[in-house]
């Protein structure tokens, strides 16, 4: 099975994408993201280092619209040394919809340090440049 946004290899029947968080089945509630979400605090607690784990907790309570739960897991993710440009493009979605564009454009900016490919990071890094005032830090007009 691939997952419809993303088109990684997916565990079959699963509701949610472990790479980018899709959700994979019409339908699906709030009630298995509250499932998903019981079942990565339950493995955190027994392995407290888990990065995977840790990074799909993230990515459920971002889609439950737990904005600063998931940004604070990923944080915790970054204080464990871990560096992957999808974790950068995740926290960078977290600050934009903070209205933290600053700090949007540094994650996204960290992502493509780390994968100099990542088309994702590249796109998105030109949308808020694109739409960045002429006096602003990452608007084209800044010195």
């Amino acid at each position: 099975m691939r997952c419809r946004s993303c088109d990684a290899e997916l565990p079959e029947a699963a509701a949610f994408c472990p790479r980018c968080g899709a959700r994979q089945a019409a339908g699906v509630g709030l009630e298995t993201i509250d499932r998903l979400i019981a079942d990565y605090r339950r493995r955190l607690d027994a392995q407290p280092e888990d990065a995977d784990a840790r990074f799909n907790l993230a990515l459920a309570y971002k889609h439950k619209g737990l904005d600063d739960l998931a940004l604070g897991e990923l944080e915790r993710l970054r204080a464990q040394g871990e560096e992957f440009a999808d974790l950068e493009c995740e926290v960078a979605t977290l600050y934009e919809r903070r209205g933290d564009r600053d700090q949007a454009v540094q994650a996204l900016q960290r992502a493509l340090t780390i994968e100099p490919e990542h088309d994702a990071a590249r796109r998105r890094l030109r949308e808020l440049e694109r739409h960045a005032g002429p006096n602003t830090p990452t608007g084209r007009g800044a010195p």
